[in-house]
This record gives structure tokens, C-alpha cells and sequence, in this order.
């Protein structure tokens, strides 16, 4: 076990199952990304203190899910995947339709899973950057 299992508490613990079960069907998590990603758009503004960081997550998930990047631990993947479920499900902790506190949920749990994966994001800007170069 790596330290990222001691890191996911709740809420985004309750959301692992949904994310391991996730991460063994590429199409219904690829699926899942593309949601993510029209829900991060459409939320840009809301969410401009974490938007980098949830933009981060979504290119990760999407790399690892179409085989590009496959240099991320298992449980990092399940803390990627579980935090954009938790994201994406409008009816979690606080819905997304209670104006004003929505999203602040969901902002918690986006920093939360960044902040527990900063080194792996920081390997995976760097893949990006050599990937792009």
C-alpha cells in the first residue's frame, strides 16, 4: 500500500468503489472524463482557484485511460478517478444546485486530490512537456 490509500478520507473514500470499478472499464471511465470536462468548462468561473488543478486530473485520467501514460501507481489512479466521480455526481455531499455551496464541496475534494498527488502531477506535467516537445 502506498501512502495515497492513507490519504483518501471521506468524502472522496466513498467514491473509490465507483473509481476502481472505473478504472477496469477504459469506456465507461473515458466516458465519466468526458463529463468531468463539460462540467469544468461550464463551472470555469466558479472554479478558478482549483481549474488548473481539476484541468490537471482530467488530462491524467485520460492519458492513463487511452494507454498514452501508464506511469501513475494504481492508487493514484483511484484517488484521480474517485475525485472527478465526486465531481462529476451532482448529488453528493452538498448538490450541486444549492447556490453558492454546490461547488464548494467539490472544490474541497478537487484540492484535496491534487494536494495528495502533487508529485505524481508534477511527473505527469513533465511527460506532457516531453510528449508535446
Amino acid at each position: 500500500m502506498t501512502a495515497y490509500s492513507n490519504k483518501m478520507k471521506p468524502p472522496l473514500y466513498l467514491f473509490r468503489q465507483k473509481a476502481e470499478r472505473l478504472a477496469k472499464n477504459a469506456a465507461r471511465a473515458s466516458r465519466m472524463i468526458d463529463e468531468a470536462s463539460i462540467k469544468a468548462e461550464r463551472t470555469r468561473g466558479t472554479m478558478a482557484g482549483a481549474a488548473e488543478g481539476l484541468q490537471t486530473l482530467i488530462r491524467l485520467a485520460r492519458a492513463y485511460i487511452s494507454g498514452r501514460y501508464r506511469e501513475l501507481p494504481w492508487t493514484a489512479l483511484i484517488t484521480t478517478l474517485a475525485a472527478l466521480v465526486y465531481f462529476v455526481n451532482p448529488l453528493d455531499l452538498v448538490p450541486d444546485f444549492v447556490i453558492g455551496f454546490g461547488l464548494l464541496d467539490d472544490l474541497t475534494v478537487i484540492a484535496f486530490a491534487v494536494n495528495g498527488l502533487r508529485a505524481e502531477l508534477e511527473r505527469f506535467r513533465a511527460w506532457e512537456t516531453a510528449a508535446d516537445g
